[in-house]
């Protein structure tokens, strides 16, 4: 690019890793015709006005900076107590039917759940499951959820779990409730928990190209997925406005 000079950081391996590596390749083969340096295995320690810091390298001189690092959970995320937390990204747990999970007691292995509670999204994530943060995860998300809360209505089963407590026994044995009694969780026998399911993974890498990935590992590349990448953002476009605007604008 004339008069412009571009170097991507990565901390990763390589670029694009969620990606087939063949289709990594071919991304980081076109960046590099195109001139665009891509250094990976580069921790960024502290940004100044002007100073990239990196942990094993020499300081590089910048005139501007287009920071992308992932995520940061909100204020509401971070000042949540009660409620068991990745240490990775600080996003609060659910189990597979996305309810909200207490952290363990004592030498409790399994997590409570916490009453009609549900957290969908990038502030969330299924204990023991690591998904993307991507569109594509939280709306699966969302319409399972909406299906899943129309059952239990159905059914008239009540999504807080029925707690049991110790009784006196004021009546014949057979009828008392040991103070070992766990409670009985209704909401799991109402189909089954959440489960992924990847339609397609696409990542545009600029001049009309792109990169698709399927579920089995199938990809394409070049303009016919660029094709792909710009009619899937078309779909998901709702108003009939936007649907006129987005190709002509875009």
């Amino acid at each position: 690019m004339p008069l412009v000079s571009i170097s991507m950081y990565d901390v990763a391996p390589r670029i694009l890793s969620t990606f087939d590596s063949v289709l990594a390749d071919y991304a980081a083969n076109t960046f590099a015709r195109q001139g665009i340096h891509v250094h990976t295995r580069s921790t960024v320690t502290k940004v100044e006005d002007g100073i990239l810091y990196l942990k094993n390298s020499e300081p590089v001189k910048y005139g501007m900076l287009v920071w992308s690092t992932g995520l940061e959970m909100t204020p509401l995320i971070k000042s949540l107590e009660g409620v068991k937390k990745d240490e990775k990204a600080g996003r609060v747990m659910t189990d597979g039917y996305l309810r909200l999970l207490q952290p363990s007691q004592g030498e409790e292995q399994q997590a409570k759940v916490v009453p009609d509670v549900y957290a969908i999204g990038d502030c969330a994530v299924i204990d023991g499951e690591e998904l993307p943060s991507t569109a594509q995860v939280a709306s699966q998300k969302g319409a399972w959820l909406r299906r899943h809360l129309n059952r239990l209505a159905k059914k008239g089963v009540k999504p807080t779990p029925v707690t049991i407590e110790s009784t006196t026994q004021t009546t014949s044995p057979e009828t008392q409730l040991s103070e070992s009694s766990e409670p009985k969780d209704l909401e799991t026998g109402v189909g089954r928990g959440f489960r992924y399911h990847n339609i397609m993974t696409l990542a545009y890498i600029g001049s009309w190209k792109a990169i698709a990935q399927g579920n089995h590992g199938h990809g394409l590349r070049g303009r016919l997925a660029w094709f792909l990448w710009r009619g899937a953002y078309m779909t998901r476009t709702i108003s009939l406005r936007n649907k006129i605007r987005v190709p002509i604008l875009w």
